[in-house]
């Protein structure tokens, strides 16, 4: 084809496009085409992989969470009973001061009695 010749009236035909534009359009639609599905399933593998990360981190946290809950029942289970032994102790410290008055009064009666 010289330079001088008309140009033909399809402008996809080769003769028109002496370049190669056409082709190389085509190629790098198909190009980009491919880039786009490649990101699209690294972005889907990415996604995959941060769900199941957080799933196993939530799921740790969770039985972790349950091992602390039932550590604390364990604690509050004896917190308990600590506190009934102290309201033992407090009952029998009264029965104890309700002995002393009593036997301090015996011990006064015994004294009038033997002094009579």
């Amino acid at each position: 084809m010289s330079i001088f010749a008309p140009v033909p009236d399809d402008p996809n035909s080769e003769e028109h496009d002496l370049l190669g534009i056409s082709k190389l359009t085509e190629s790098f639609s198909a190009l980009t085409g491919a880039i786009d599905t490649r990101i699209d399933a690294l972005v889907k593998e990415t996604q995959d992989s941060i769900n199941s990360q957080t799933e196993a981190y939530t799921e740790g946290e969770i039985a972790q969470c349950d091992e602390t809950l039932e550590a604390m029942r364990r604690i509050m289970k004896q917190c308990d009973q600590i506190e009934q032994e102290f309201d033992k102790i407090a009952i029998i410290g009264e029965i104890a001061k309700d002995f002393q008055v009593r036997l301090a009064q015996a011990e006064k009666d015994l004294v009038e009695l033997s002094q009579q």
